[in-house]
């Protein structure tokens, strides 16, 4: 005997419910970590970029990092780059670094900056770098951004996209006005 549509409606709602709250729990969880529990920056794998050639943490010391983990199947993250390619190139005389780590193969990495023009280290770290985000206290989605002050530390987290002015005043308030 089979159920009602309405029972297995029913059942389904309260099986989503269950999901989705597990979800958000794991989600509110991750963001709420401090970030003393989380490993120094400097600790990131030295990747390399679409051109082969390896980076390693060390070559940003000193600078604000923004640090972006992305996909170019990742609608919000494709929309975000742009503004990240712009924050790059106002910023980084002042000592900005933007790091683009894609959970992605080469080719399409590739392929979506030369197409958006992404005019920042863009690092492929593949399937490996959802564990890499995990690390970071991501893991439940893209995008996910980490922004590093010129000591190494992990000052602010953010799952999904940024506002433009809510990344302005955080990298001014790690910089400094203009």
């Amino acid at each position: 005997m089979s159920a009602s549509p309405t029972l297995r409606y029913r059942l389904l709602l309260i099986v989503a419910t269950f999901a989705i709250g597990g979800g958000i729990g794991l989600w509110w969880s991750t963001l709420t970590q401090p970030e003393e529990s989380f490993p120094p920056v400097s600790q990131l794998l030295s990747l390399k970029d679409v051109e082969g050639v390896v980076h390693p943490p060390s070559k940003w010391q000193g600078k604000v990092q923004l640090i972006n983990f992305w996909a170019t199947w990742c609608t919000p993250c494709r929309q975000e780059i742009p503004l990240f390619a712009s924050l790059y190139s106002r910023w980084q005389e002042r000592g900005l670094v933007v790091v683009g780590i894609a959970i992605d193969e080469v080719d399409a990495v590739r392929r979506f900056g030369d197409e958006v023009g992404i005019n920042y280290p863009s690092l492929i770290a593949g399937k490996d770098g959802l564990g890499l985000m995990a690390r970071f206290g991501g893991g439940q989605g893209l995008p996910y951004s980490l922004l590093v002050d010129r000591k190494g530390n992990i000052v602010e987290r953010k799952l999904g996209m940024f506002r433009e002015s809510e990344i302005e005043a955080l990298i001014e308030s790690y910089i400094g006005p203009g």
